[in-house]
């Protein structure tokens, strides 16, 4: 069986987008099943679903890993993130990257600063949105 989009949970943690998720997926999920259908035994119908299962790591894996670690930063600390992305130009500039479509979650995450702010907001404790500040 292969499922793709929201079947197979395939959306980017912080925004919530998916269609792009569910379109991308759909395609190789398409060439996938052109595969299957031609395969002459029960080897190749595992090996065309392995190479699905693959291919969805390879092309959106690492966009849906960076952005899972960027929810979770926000959900223990969300005013950390508020300003790394409101007060660091640098970060602001690719959030505003992110919104215009230009860069993914996993381009903004591999950068030093977006690294250093997530180890930063995974080793503080957890403080709800609206909570007293840290200290």
């Amino acid at each position: 069986m292969l499922v793709a989009g929201d079947a197979a949970a395939l959306l980017d943690h912080w925004s919530r987008e998916g269609i792009s998720y569910a379109l991308r997926s759909g395609d190789l999920a398409g060439r996938a099943a052109t595969r299957v259908l031609a395969a002459p035994d029960e080897e190749a119908v595992r090996a065309a679903t392995d190479h699905y299962g693959r291919r969805i790591d390879e092309v959106l894996g690492a966009e849906m890993r960076a952005s899972a670690t960027l929810m979770r930063v926000f959900a223990r600390n969300p005013a950390l993130v508020h300003t790394a992305l409101t007060r660091l130009p640098p970060m602001w500039r690719r959030l505003d990257a992110y919104i215009a479509g230009h860069s993914g979650v996993a381009e903004i995450m591999t950068t030093p600063l977006a690294r250093a702010a997530a180890a930063l907001g995974t080793a503080l404790p957890a403080r709800p949105a609206g909570g007293p500040p840290h200290g």
